[in-house]
C-alpha cells in the first residue's frame, strides 16, 4: 500500500515537472518576444492589415475599422474586420469563395450551411464568417454583420500560441 501511494507520489511530481519544463521555456521565450520585438510585431500587423485591404470583394461594402483580434495567444497575431451587407448571405458567401478560389487560396474549410469559408495560401489564413456576437439589438442586424479573420500561416498562429 505504501509502495503504490510512493510510486503515485512520484508519478505525479515527475509529471508536473516534466510539463514546468516544457512550459517555462515558452512563457520566457514569449515575454522576451513581446518586449524586445516591438518593432517586428507593429510590421506583422501592418503586414495583415494589407492583407485585408487586398481583399477585393471588401471594397464594395461598409466595413469597420481593422482591429487586432482579441487572443490570449502570446506570440501569434491577427487582424479582423467586419463588413456589413443587406445581400442575401448565400450570395455573399458566393462571393468571397468564388474570389478566393480564383486567386490561388487553398480551401481548408468551406461549411455553405453554417456559412464558414476558411482559406490559406502559403502565407496567410483567412477565415470568413457570420458574425455570433450578441451585442446586436435584433436579429436583422445581427444577419448583416460577417467577419473577417487574417493570420499568418505560421506554428504560432496555427495552434494559437
Amino acid at each position: 500500500m505504501f509502495l503504490k501511494k510512493y510510486v503515485v507520489h512520484i508519478i505525479k511530481n515527475y509529471f508536473g515537472l516534466t510539463v514546468l519544463a516544457i512550459l517555462l521555456p515558452y512563457l520566457l521565450f514569449a515575454a522576451g518576444y513581446n518586449m524586445l520585438c516591438q518593432d517586428i510585431i507593429a510590421q506583422r500587423i501592418l503586414t495583415l492589415e494589407s492583407v485585408v485591404r487586398d481583399i477585393k470583394p471588401l471594397w464594395n461594402y461598409e466595413t469597420s475599422e481593422i482591429t487586432k483580434a482579441r487572443s490570449r495567444a502570446l506570440v501569434s497575431r491577427s487582424v479582423t474586420i467586419l463588413f456589413f451587407t443587406d445581400e442575401n448571405p448565400d450570395v455573399t458567401f458566393e462571393i468571397y469563395s468564388k474570389y478566393f478560389e480564383g486567386n490561388n487560396w487553398k480551401i481548408v474549410e468551406c461549411d455553405y450551411r453554417k456559412k464558414i469559408l476558411v482559406v490559406e495560401n502559403s502565407n496567410y489564413i483567412v477565415s470568413l464568417y457570420r458574425s455570433k456576437d450578441e451585442e446586436y439589438d435584433n436579429e436583422k442586424e445581427k444577419s448583416k454583420t460577417w467577419v473577417i479573420y487574417v493570420s499568418f500561416n505560421d506554428f504560432f498562429s496555427k495552434y494559437n500560441l
